[in-house]
């Protein structure tokens, strides 16, 4: 038997840090990457784990799989949930849900979806779903789970709570906001995002927190500060919160759009004259280390984003930062979040959308094959260390024959930098043919026409392990792949 720091080594990815920002590796590593779809248009909208490590899809698909037959949960509908082996990513099973869907999140084997049709709530397993309860009075945009059971889910500026049978328990209208964008919870608070319109030309983002129970008492506010204070500090570029989630590790993450570099995002939450500290140093709260997180050579209205861990507590910023796409003149283009997860260590994985370059682009591969060329809109997976500033990995998936991409969902589950961690990213591609992306060991291979689900995916189980290293025990492994 090999002594236990071997062990470890065996089930860990060592990085070494640099002093400087950068993307530490050119190749993402793939168990599977595939094409997913019928032969009229689709579109992910969601991913989650199950504890079996089975990957489960939220979407709307404009036909019918071949050689398949949906089965229908609470009534069925325009709405699908797809069952995929988390080893290969084989379709296991298709259901039907009342309504086109929007948003999904999954814990403890609870998976809630929810759409045009209401909101639906599945037990999930290796042998497929179960329907638990539903409420099909409303349309949604966007819900969260939290370990105990609890649902909130969003509808405008409503936000509706629900107990573990399904009861609606608190319900409040929190219409003092102009836009709520998206919701999260854990065992103590409610939390959202979105922006107040607080002129005609001047967006200002939000991030906020509420008691749990009722949704009665405001805990914290973040941002939100009024147009007489944004003027006053000459903060007037337009800023969107988009996108809040409890993490693996507890924290709260906040994901955010911009299009100018004179944001409230650089500035002290809760005290709009104070400036972040900057800077590369990893003392500093706003991580800026190069061209591809600094705020210079802005240009038009084209949006850039912005990522932040904060404490779930009192919403102060720990770290945070902005991430750009570059045109090839050196000036800015748009770069949007489509959704973000952090895992137990805070290693944070992105999901969205690229115009024009990213750092390092031309070296990037993905299961060892080269990245294709650009496609005037591509999806990407960015990949934060728990630093928040240096990149694990950052690419797009093109193919040889690219078109243009999205990317809208993400999931992890254990710890990114483990082996034994799983971890999936996809997007919706505009009517792609041969080539479009990088398909690795895929079962489907070729599109089957009209706008495509692309799903890239990795993840060894015990077995995989066991296999490559059969002197470590099950025991020894565990611990690492939960």
């Amino acid at each position: 038997m090999k002594p236990l720091c071997v062990k470890l080594f065996l089930v860990c990815w060592c990085f070494v840090l640099p002093a400087t920002a950068q993307t530490l590796n050119d190749d993402l590593p793939l168990r599977t990457s595939d094409f997913l779809g019928t032969s009229s248009d689709d579109a992910v909208v969601a991913l989650a784990y199950g504890t079996n490590g089975d990957l489960w899809v939220a979407a709307n698909l404009g036909g019918t799989l071949p050689g398949m037959q949906a089965e229908a949960l609470f009534g069925g509908g325009d709405g699908d949930l797809l069952h995929l082996d988390g080893r290969n990513l084989q379709i296991k099973g298709w259901y039907s849900l009342p309504g086109h869907l929007s948003d999904g999140a999954a814990r403890n084997d609870r998976l809630v979806v929810v759409g045009g049709g209401g909101v639906f709530m599945l037990g999930i397993s290796g042998q497929g779903a179960a329907p638990i309860w539903d409420e099909q009075t409303n349309g949604f945009q966007r819900a969260d789970i939290s370990g105990d059971g609890l649902v909130v889910a969003l509808n405008g500026t409503r936000v509706t709570a629900y107990d573990l049978q399904g009861a609606s328990i608190s319900s409040r209208d929190f219409a003092q906001f102009t836009h709520i964008a998206d919701v999260a919870v854990d065992a103590t608070r409610l939390y959202f995002t979105g922006f107040n319109q607080v002129s005609a030309n001047l967006k200002t983002p939000i991030l906020t927190a509420y008691q749990r129970d009722s949704f009665g008492a405001l805990e914290w506010l973040s941002y939100s500060f009024s147009e007489r204070l944004l003027t006053e500090h000459g903060l007037g570029a337009d800023t969107e919160g988009e996108r809040v989630v409890i993490g693996d590790d507890g924290m709260l993450y906040f994901g955010a759009a911009t299009d100018g570099g004179t944001t409230a995002l650089k500035r002290d939450p809760k005290l709009i004259s104070t400036p972040l500290p900057s800077g590369n140093g990893l003392s500093n709260i706003l991580l800026e280390s190069d061209r591809w997180s600094q705020t210079f050579q802005l240009s038009g209205a084209a949006k850039f984003s912005f990522f932040g861990r904060f404490d779930p507590a009192n919403g102060n910023i720990l770290k945070g930062g902005f991430i750009l796409a570059r045109l090839s003149n050196g000036n800015h283009n748009t770069l949007r979040i489509g959704n973000l997860v952090a895992d137990r260590e805070g290693n944070l994985l992105i999901s969205g959308r690229s115009f024009a370059d990213i750092e390092g682009r031309a070296e990037r591969t993905v299961a060892e094959q080269p990245v294709g060329a650009y496609a005037g809109g591509d999806m990407v997976l960015l990949v934060m260390a728990a630093n928040l500033r240096d990149r694990l990995h950052w690419t797009p998936f093109n193919g040889t024959n690219p078109v243009g991409s999205s990317g809208s969902a993400v999931a992890v589950r254990g710890s990114f930098t483990s082996l034994a961690a799983r971890w999936a990213v996809a997007g919706t591609w505009n009517d792609p043919g041969p080539g479009a992306a990088i398909i690795h060991e895929g079962t489907q291979g070729d599109p089957n026409g009209g706008n495509e689900i692309y799903v890239a995916h990795n993840g060894r189980d015990l077995a995989d392990l066991l296999a490559l290293w059969p002197e470590v025990s099950v025991l020894d492994l565990t611990p690492y792949y939960d």
